[in-house]
């Protein structure tokens, strides 16, 4: 028995900007852990690129500054 397959709107090479693209967080709040570097200080520029209010935390002030 065949199982349908949808597609993936997401993969390994799918940017931080395609993940947020239409979506409005204006008036919304965010805390992103580990935003001094990798894939928390991307999401951090995703959530703050699309209007949301952004609070990073990090271990590193100097990093994530």
């Amino acid at each position: 028995m065949s199982v349908p397959q949808t597609p993936h709107l997401f993969g390994a090479s799918t940017t931080a900007a395609e993940t947020i693209d239409g979506v409005d967080l204006h008036g919304r709040r965010a805390v992103v852990t580990g935003a001094s570097s990798g894939i928390g200080v991307e999401t951090a520029r995703a959530l703050a690129s699309a209007g949301a209010d952004v609070t990073l935390a990090v271990r590193d002030t100097d990093a994530g500054a």
